[in-house]
C-alpha cells in the first residue's frame, strides 16, 4: 500500500516543499533555522506554527510562490507585513535576489539583526 502525505495547513506543505528544493532532512532545515528537530516536524504535521522570527528567518529561505505565499499569510495573521520599509524596521536583511514582496531585487543581503 502507497503512503499518501497529507499536509494539513498551506503553511506545512510550504515548509516541507522548501526543504525538498533544498534538499535538506528536518535535522538539515533545523540547524539552518536554530530549532529543534522536532519542531520542524511539527510545523510540517501543522501541529505547531513557527513564531515570527521563525517565519521571518523561514521567508529568508523560501523562493517560489508556494513558499513565500504561505509564510507572508501567516505573518500577516501576527500582524507583520512584509514591505520592504517594514523589513527594514524589523532588522531584518532581505535574502539576496529577492526584495520583500517576493519580486527580483538587485541583491540586497542580510540576516536577523
Amino acid at each position: 500500500m502507497t503512503k499518501v502525505l497529507v499536509y494539513h495547513t498551506p503553511l506545512a506543505a510550504a515548509i516541507r516543499l522548501m526543504r525538498a528544493r533544498l534538499e535538506i532532512s528536518q535535522l538539515g532545515l533545523s540547524r539552518i533555522l536554530s530549532v529543534a528537530p522536532q519542531t520542524v516536524l511539527r510545523w510540517e504535521h501543522g501541529d505547531f506554527v513557527p513564531n515570527r522570527w521563525q517565519l521571518i528567518n523561514l521567508y529568508r529561505h523560501a523562493r517560489t510562490e508556494e513558499e513565500i505565499g504561505p509564510i507572508l499569510k501567516e505573518l500577516e495573521a501576527k500582524g507583520i507585513s512584509l514591505s520592504v520599509a517594514g523589513v527594514a524596521a524589523l532588522g531584518v536583511g532581505l535574502a539576496a535576489g529577492r526584495a520583500a514582496d517576493g519580486t527580483e531585487s538587485a541583491g540586497e543581503t542580510g540576516v536577523i539583526g
